[in-house]
């Protein structure tokens, strides 16, 4: 499966129900960016309607994993 990146955000909330439950977000880092897609992480995932536990073309092997109990991963402070 190939998935698409929306650049057009104003349309996306800002906390994705998958996205920022997993170990791989990269909350501090400008955009939607996580390990498996440094890139932009794609809308169908961001939104909820891929949960991101099977394969995807351009995902490095990289997978949903939870990043913690339970909880979001937040920025550090630097």
């Amino acid at each position: 499966m190939t998935l698409g990146l929306d650049t057009d955000v104003d349309d996306l909330p800002i906390f994705s129900p998958i996205c920022t439950y997993c170990r791989h977000f990269r909350p501090a880092v400008e955009g939607r960016t996580c390990a498996a897609f440094p890139d932009g992480i794609p809308r169908e995932m961001w939104i909820g309607d891929n949960p991101h536990t099977a394969p995807v073309v351009g995902d490095h092997g990289i997978r949903f994993e939870p990043a913690g109990p339970g909880r979001p991963r937040r920025a550090r402070r630097g």
